[in-house]
């Protein structure tokens, strides 16, 4: 894990080869780091900073019981599926999304292409980013 050369180059190596290289997994893997040190640390190797407001470090939403008081961290229950997105964990959300997602396919179909500013435009399942500016500071604003 003390690997230091590979992390201060990391900006000469992808974040695939990075995190291959550094050991991280296993060290969590094994208990040797914490789960937040091991995401901080994937985070870090993403390029994500709490210095820079749109590239905030993401922690994944793993849990999908929010109303008990006492949760069984051993029931499938507790947890939300991590095949789909926070956005798509309901069938009716996946339709809904993947319904916007043909809809804008055929939008786009029969969009003027030759107007410049929507060339480049594709369609998209999910109209906001998980971290935004306006997401990261609004968040302290909700808390007691």
């Amino acid at each position: 894990l003390g690997n230091q050369r590979l992390i201060r180059r990391k900006e000469l190596l992808p974040p695939a080869v990075l995190v291959r290289n550094c050991g991280w997994t296993e060290a969590w893997c094994q208990g040797a780091i914490s789960t937040f040190d091991y995401l901080m640390l994937l985070n870090t190797a993403a390029g994500r900073s709490f210095k820079d407001l749109s590239q905030y470090p993401v922690f994944p939403w793993v849990l999908s019981d929010y109303s008990s008081l006492e949760l069984d961290l051993s029931s499938p229950g507790v947890y939300r599926d991590l095949r789909w997105p926070v956005g798509a964990q309901s069938a009716t959300r996946r339709e809904r999304v993947q319904a916007r997602h043909r809809a804008m396919q055929q939008d786009l179909c029969h969009w003027d292409q030759s107007a410049d500013s929507h060339e480049s435009m594709q369609p998209f399942m999910h109209g906001s980013h998980y971290s935004n500016p306006g997401t990261v500071l609004f968040f302290p604003l909700q808390q007691p």
